[in-house]
């Protein structure tokens, strides 16, 4: 199961029409990379819950054959929480343990490596596997502590800094078995963090968790997007020729004028063009998006046919589809919705542009 649901609050103006599992994610989305994992593990049938703009992540995923697995969907009508929204379709999920994967966190992953261990630890009468990574702030997430068994001993959600007492933090991953889902009252909002996982160790039923291969990434605030994007183009991108430290993924039709510089990581989608003299660092710009003559743009995330006009400055930044930053403007921290505009000369830092 994806849990495909959440509204992303954090990164509005940009998740107000763009469901968060579906923000890009250089050349990908989000929920594209745990898809990704799934099938890598030999997962082959997935049940997507969603609710917030559903149709969107609907017509993104469709039926799942282009990932080589076969997607259905459950639409809540009201949030039932990440544990509640899996016991509304517990009827479905036969009497086998399955995989529960958020879709909004960036999670390039070995999940087979999760089965495996999930299978060994029901030997100890595991009702579910977590998997767990390391962080250097475990304040924004639940923190766990395991035994050198892997049993989980503590589990704490979203502690203060002086309750911290592991570097070890819940990755929205798991293995469970149909009897822990059992335990979620029915039609009800309920959380696998915030109620399930508590409940559990309380009652001493035997959890596991495991410290998990691969990529993962919270991309829940709008610098974490940018850093995630720029970390996944530069393991997808090559360099450019006489710049070993480039890494530039490209996609068909880019137009580059005469004396454009690409630095860092750069992630071209299709159809976008770049004036001459204009200069692009660590960003990602998508389809039909348009960079003028002379501009400068770093650390951004440009979506579907954006517009930075002449001379006009971009940095660290989140511009959703259609936004348009006139000539000679500079915009500094900010995250623009969809069509919002900034006026040629104009200067914004550190705010949120709500869609036009």
């Amino acid at each position: 199961m994806i849990l495909a649901g959440g509204k992303g609050t954090r990164l509005r103006p940009l998740t107000d029409g763009l469901p968060k599992p579906m923000v890009p994610v250089g050349p990908s989305r989000c929920i594209d990379y745990v898809l990704r994992s799934l099938t890598s593990a030999g997962v082959r049938e997935v049940i997507v819950t969603t609710g917030y703009l559903s149709d969107r992540v609907v017509r993104g995923i469709a039926d799942g054959a282009s990932h080589g697995v076969s997607v259905v969907y459950s639409f809540e009508d009201e949030p039932m929480g990440t544990a509640g929204g899996v016991r509304h379709v517990l009827p479905f999920l036969g009497d086998e343990a399955f995989v529960v994967a958020s879709g909004d966190v960036l999670a390039d992953v070995n999940i087979r490596g999760l089965l495996e261990r999930h299978e060994a630890n029901r030997g100890r009468g595991a009702v579910a596997t977590l998997a767990l990574t390391r962080v250097a702030d475990p304040t924004q997430y639940g923190v766990v502590e395991i035994a050198a068994s892997g049993r989980v001993t503590r589990f704490r959600e979203k502690p203060r800094k002086e309750q911290v007492f592991s570097d070890l933090v819940n990755a929205g991953i798991y293995v469970v078995e149909p009897e822990a889902i059992a335990e979620v009252p029915p039609r009800q909002p309920y959380d696998f963090a915030r109620d399930l996982w508590p409940d559990l160790l309380e009652r001493d039923m035997p959890l596991y968790g495991e410290p998990i291969e691969g990529f993962w990434m919270d991309v829940g605030r709008p610098e974490d997007l940018i850093e995630a994007n720029i970390r996944m183009i530069r393991r997808e991108g090559r360099p450019l020729p006489g710049n070993p430290e480039s890494s530039v993924v490209q996609g068909a039709r880019v137009r580059l004028g005469h004396g454009v510089r690409l630095t860092g990581a750069v992630y071209l989608a299709d159809l976008v063009r770049v004036g001459e003299g204009a200069e692009i660092a660590d960003s990602a710009v998508h389809n039909g998006a348009a960079v003028g003559r002379r501009a400068r743009v770093e650390r951004c995330l440009l979506l579907e046919d954006c517009e930075v006009g002449a001379g006009a400055t971009v940095r660290d930044s989140v511009l959703a589809a259609r936004a348009v930053v006139g000539p000679g403007a500079t915009v500094e921290r900010c995250v623009l919705g969809e069509a919002a505009e900034v006026p040629a000369e104009a200067a914004r830092r550190g705010v949120r542009i709500p869609e036009r």
